[in-house]
């Protein structure tokens, strides 16, 4: 796409760009935290710092 100024253009897709990227990040902070669609904790997130051998 043209636009008169680049700076329109700009504007228009980093705005798409950031929008995923926020919706992904949220999903990867509700995975990190358990947190369930709605936002409820589903169970506690604790790692483990050493796993079994």
């Amino acid at each position: 796409m043209r636009h008169a100024k680049v700076s329109t253009t700009m504007e228009i897709y980093t705005h798409a760009a950031m929008d995923k990227k926020r919706v992904a990040q949220q999903k990867a902070v509700d995975h990190l935290l358990s947190r369930d669609k709605d936002g409820t904790q589903v169970r506690p997130y604790v790692p483990k710092l050493f796993p079994e051998m």
